[in-house]
Formats: structure tokens, C-alpha cells, sequence
């Protein structure tokens, strides 16, 4: 029976400010990469949120051979990672009294549907074929980074997941287009939308459906405010790492056991929304599409701002 293999690529090391760091990863079959990120709380009794912890990574790319399979920022990772593996990806916390608190953000690149699969992921590759590259913004909460990488004994995939972000900016409202130019078949989509409807019933995807040769196919018609529905289906936990606040009613002075008004979450989150169609991780469900197709995203726009959009797919493993 074949068994996991780990190994640790990078011990954990500070990272710099600013920087590109490439790596050569393992030759062994994979079947995802860990990125554990450790930071110590900057300053007592002040929150060191999650955004701050993703923040520190500007960009995560995975290339093989050459060609790119994984292109994403730290906070976009950290997202599809939750939808494909949901609550994997987390931000661990203790005290914020303390300066010496260590707080430990979890973020894996699931190369394969399900961890450890024989059939979905790398397969054993020549040296020097698989690079992973992290580049870094102006750090703060000191963090120090460790990477693994981990696969099945002898497995020999034929298949693997593929995460990459395409950025747009609606200038207007009404209709728009997004070409999408898939290299296999789709299994969802995620997206950021920042002007999503947080604080107005106003949205950059207010309506979206998707297009395969002008005909309608797989998304007929949902809305932005659905979307957060269908995240809940495909990834119950999705939205449960967020920072939740707590606003204690004590007007002039403070009073013992107060009541507290109702938790909520960091609009970060809330920018987010997407549908995956292999909502079971079977495989047996995706857009599947032929060379030369017309694939894109119509949506309607009722506000301004910037819209990440991001294909997750199963591709074959060249």
C-alpha cells in the first residue's frame, strides 16, 4: 500500500522585506505544498489581523518546465485553498497581551483534489523541472516562513490542479466581458470583488452568467449576493478563519459583564465569492471544454472597481 511522503524543503527561515525567492522542489511524486507561516505579535494589546499575516506574501508561482500552474497573492492562496480543501487554511492565535505570541497563517497549494490522492497531483519529475517561487511585500509581525512538500509513494498522476489569477477593472456600469482561456477542464471559479456589496446593494458582478460560443453554459444566471450561498455549499467553512470583533456596550463607563453587541466578520472575506461545480470532489462534475472554444464571463456591473477572477482547473500533467 502506498504511504505519504513529507519532506521538508526550507526550514523555517525570517523572511526579507521586498524580495524574490525561488526554490527547487523534490523530484518525488506530490500531491500538495505546505507554506507555514509563522509571525510573533508586533505589539501588546493590539490586533495583528489576518490580513496583515497574508499581507506579507505578494506572490506565490509554481511553474513546471516553464509553464505556470499556480500565480496567486498570499490572501488569494489562502482562498482556494478554503474552497478546494475547505478549512485547511487558517490563522492560529493566542494572546495579543503578549509581544512573544506566536500566530501560525496555514497555507497549503493543493496540487490534488483530495490530499494525498494517486491519481490527482505530480508525478515523479527530472530535477530542476518544478520551481516555486514567493515573492514579499514590507513584512511586518516578523514572520518566518517553512515550506514541504508532500506526495503518495509512488504514485503517477496524470492530472493536476491549476490556480491562476486574472485581474480586471470595470470602468462602468452595465455589461462587460472577461475571455477566459482554459488549458483543461474547469472545476469553479472564485472572485474578489471590491466593491462587493458590504455597506450598498451595489456590486462589479452584480449579475454574471458564463459563455461557451455565446451560448450559456454550466452559470445561466446567479447574483453576487448568491454567490456567498454557493461558497457555503461547495466550502462550509469558508468564511470561519475570518477576524471577528466584538463591540462591548458600555457607552461612558465600563460595566462588569456587559452584553455585547453580535460578532462580525473582516470585510476581506466578504469581498470574496464563487461556485465550484465538483462541489464533492469526485471529479465526475466540470465544464469541460474543446480546442478553440469561446469561453467568458458576462457580467453586469452596477458600481466601479477592481475584479480578480480565478479559474480553478484540472489539467494534464505535461
Amino acid at each position: 500500500m502506498p504511504i505519504p511522503r513529507i519532506t521538508r524543503v526550507v526550514d523555517q527561515f525570517v523572511l526579507p522585506s521586498s524580495a524574490e525567492l525561488i526554490y527547487e522542489l523534490p523530484v518525488t511524486p506530490l500531491s500538495h505544498i505546505q507554506l507555514t507561516l509563522r509571525n510573533v505579535n508586533p505589539t501588546a494589546n493590539t490586533d495583528f489581523p489576518i490580513t496583515s499575516a497574508w499581507g506579507n506574501i505578494s506572490r506565490v508561482t509554481l511553474t513546471l518546465r516553464g509553464t505556470t500552474l499556480w500565480d496567486l497573492t498570499g490572501e488569494e492562496l489562502f482562498m482556494v485553498q478554503n474552497l478546494l480543501w475547505p478549512g485547511s487554511a487558517s490563522f492560529l492565535r493566542r494572546t495579543l497581551a503578549a509581544t512573544t505570541s506566536r500566530f501560525y497563517l496555514t497555507l497549503n497549494i493543493p496540487l490534488s483534489r483530495k490530499p494525498y490522492s494517486p491519481t490527482v497531483g505530480l508525478p515523479p519529475l527530472e530535477r530542476g523541472a518544478l520551481l516555486l517561487t514567493i515573492r514579499t511585500t514590507t513584512v511586518t509581525g516578523s514572520p518566518a516562513l517553512t515550506i514541504t512538500a508532500c506526495g503518495l509513494e509512488g504514485a503517477t498522476p496524470t492530472q493536476v490542479i491549476r490556480a491562476i489569477r486574472m485581474v480586471t477593472t470595470v470602468t462602468a456600469a452595465g455589461d462587460y466581458d472577461v475571455i477566459l482561456a482554459p488549458a483543461g477542464h474547469i472545476l469553479g471559479f472564485l472572485f474578489r470583488d471590491a466593491g462587493s456589496p458590504t455597506t450598498a446593494d451595489t456590486s462589479v458582478i452584480k449579475t454574471l452568467k458564463l459563455l461557451r460560443n455565446g451560448i450559456e453554459h454550466g452559470i445561466s444566471s446567479i447574483n453576487r449576493e448568491n454567490l456567498y450561498n454557493e461558497m457555503l455549499v461547495a466550502a462550509p467553512p469558508f468564511f470561519s478563519p475570518a477576524d471577528h470583533y466584538h463591540v462591548e456596550n458600555t457607552a461612558s463607563s465600563y460595566t462588569q459583564n456587559a452584553t455585547v453587541l453580535s460578532q462580525y466578520l473582516t470585510d476581506t472575506f466578504l469581498f470574496w465569492g464563487g461556485v465550484m461545480f465538483d462541489v464533492d470532489g469526485t471529479l465526475q462534475n466540470m465544464l469541460e471544454y474543446s480546442p478553440g472554444d469561446d469561453i467568458r464571463i458576462r457580467g453586469t456591473a452596477t458600481t466601479t472597481g477592481e475584479l480578480r477572477v480565478i479559474p480553478i482547473e484540472l489539467v494534464q500533467v505535461a
